[in-house]
C-alpha cells in the first residue's frame, strides 16, 4: 500500500518538509513562506548550551501543533518509542500507522530527522528520504518489529495527520505572531534546559563560541536551519505586507529584518569563518531580531 501524490521539499527543516507535503497532499493551498510562518516555526531558535545539532527537534511543540491547526492540518503525536520499547508495543503503533494509511492519512516518525512513512509491503514501512538516497542518514525502510533500520539510536516519535478545517487569513497572522512574541515573552514555556529559545538561545548560543565549548557540526547545522527558518520569516512578512495595507510598512521593514538575521545566521554557520566573525554577526542577528519582535505588537494591534 502507497500513498500517492505525496512528496516532502528538501528543507533544513525537516519538520517543515514533512507539513508541506502533507499540507499539498490535503490541497490546502498555502505557500512554504506561509506554513513556516503561520505555524510560527519560522520564527523560532531553540539552542542547546553545546550547540548540540538537537535543537530543531527538542521544543515544545504544543502551540506548533495549535497553530498548524488553523492551516488545516491536524497533526497528532502517536507516542513515543526507544529501543527497550516492548514488541506488542511496536506492533501496536505499526498497526496504527497502517490503518492510517489505508485511510490515506499521511504518517511520518522522527528519529534524528522527520521523515514521511510513504507506505508499507510485506515487509515494513517504506521511508520517504528528505534529501534523497544519496544521503543515507535517513532510511528508506523500517523493517516491521525489529526496526533494524535505526541500529542502536532508537528515539522515536510516530505522527498522523489528519485534514483540518483551516482558519481564516487574521486569525493565522495574529496567533502565529503572537506564538513568535510569546517565544521571548515566556521562553522557559518552550523548550526545557539545557536548551533555550528566544533571547536566551542567542546567548546559549554566543556563550558556546565564546568559550570554546560549541559542537562544530551543531554550530553548522543550527545555521542552516535557523537561517532558513528566518529566511521564510522575510518572505511570511513580506505576504502579509502586500494583503493589509494597515499593517504593510511595518511587515516590510520586518521582512528586511528577518532577511538581514537569515544572512547574519548564514555566516554563523560557516565552517570556514572566524569564532570572531561568527560572536559578531550572532550579536548583530540578536538586536536586529529583540527589536523586531518588539514591533510585532503594532501589528497585532492592527490586525
Amino acid at each position: 500500500m502507497m500513498l500517492s501524490h505525496i512528496k516532502a521539499p528538501p528543507l533544513n527543516s525537516t519538520l517543515m518538509g514533512v507539513v508541506s507535503a502533507v499540507s499539498d497532499y490535503y490541497r490546502n493551498g498555502h505557500s512554504t513562506a506561509v506554513l513556516y510562518g503561520g505555524s510560527g516555526h519560522a520564527f523560532l531558535m531553540n539552542i542547546h548550551e553545546d550547540l548540540c545539532p538537537s535543537g530543531p527537534y527538542c521544543w515544545n511543540l504544543e502551540p506548533f501543533y495549535k497553530n498548524l491547526f488553523n492551516l488545516g492540518i491536524d497533526m497528532v503525536d502517536e507516542g513515543f518509542f526507544t529501543v527497550e520499547s516492548p514488541y506488542e508495543e511496536r506492533q501496536e503503533i505499526e498497526s496504527l500507522l497502517r490503518n492510517s494509511l489505508d485511510r490515506g492519512r499521511p504518517c511520518s516518525l522522527l528519529n534524528m530527522e522527520h521523515q514521511l512513512i510513504l507506505g508499507y509491503d510485506e515487509v515494513g514501512f517504506v521511508l520517504y528520504q528528505p534529501w534523497g538516497s544519496d544521503f543515507d542518514f535517513t532510511p528508506d525502510r523500517l523493517t516491521f518489529s525489529s526496526w533494524n533500520e535505526f541500529g542502536d539510536s532508537v528515539h522515536v516519535n510516530f505522527f498522523t495527520f489528519n485534514k483540518a478545517k483551516p482558519a481564516n487569513e487574521e486569525k493565522i497572522i495574529v496567533e502565529s505572531l503572537s506564538y513568535a512574541k510569546d517565544l521571548y515573552d515566556n521562553p522557559s514555556s518552550h523548550t526545557d534546559k539545557p536548551y533555550a529559545v528566544g533571547l536566551s538561545a542567542y546567548e546559549n548560543w554566543i556563550k558556546a563560541i565564546r568559550n570554546k565549548t560549541a559542537d562544530e557540526h551543531g554550530n553548522w547545522w543550527n545555521g542552516k536551519v535557523w537561517s532558513e527558518c528566518r529566511s521564510w520569516a522575510c518572505r511570511y512578512l513580506e505576504e502579509i505586507s502586500s494583503k493589509y495595507p494597515r499593517i504593510s510598512q511595518i511587515a516590510r521593514e520586518l521582512s528586511e529584518n528577518y532577511k538581514k538575521i537569515s544572512m547574519e545566521l548564514e555566516l554563523v554557520g560557516d565552517k570556514t569563518g572566524k569564532p570572531s566573525d561568527k560572536l559578531a554577526a550572532l550579536q548583530r542577528a540578536e538586536e536586529i531580531e529583540f527589536l523586531s519582535v518588539q514591533r510585532f505588537r503594532e501589528i497585532l494591534e492592527r490586525m
